[in-house]
């Protein structure tokens, strides 16, 4: 027997998945996220000016100028970084739009549907 709050449910899911679909299309047209994740990730990192100040002094030879050598060491890890976190966060966003827009969705959703059935089967058919 159905009553209006199965109705509000059903109507009220498949509203919410139309916002998800249109908020999913907002995010993926801004190709530039990545990139700005990866540079946040990268300066956003207390760790690495203590790392810099704690090692990189070791490395600068005698008779040198600290502050210059210091300087390029710590432009070259940055520079590193940038590039190793935004490639990462360029495969990740690639990945997951894939998989949003791709059939796999669909496909990951019907396998999960068929355990959770087939786990409910067994439950139902289990002797005590």
């Amino acid at each position: 027997m159905r009553t209006d709050r199965d109705d509000q449910i059903g109507t009220g899911d498949v509203v919410d998945r139309v916002r998800k679909d249109d908020d999913l299309r907002a995010r993926s047209e801004d190709r530039a996220q990545p990139l700005r994740d990866g540079l946040v990730t990268s300066l956003a990192n207390p760790k690495l000016a203590v790392f810099f100040v704690a090692l990189f002094p070791q490395f600068v030879p005698d008779g040198t100028p600290v502050l210059p050598c210091a300087l390029l060491m710590a432009a070259m890890v940055v520079s590193f970084d940038l590039v190793w976190y935004s490639a990462i966060a360029w495969l990740v966003a690639r990945a997951r739009r894939a998989f949003v827009e791709g059939p796999w969705l669909a496909r990951a959703q019907r396998l999960t549907g068929a355990v959770l059935v087939g786990l409910g089967l067994r439950l139902a058919f289990e002797r005590r």
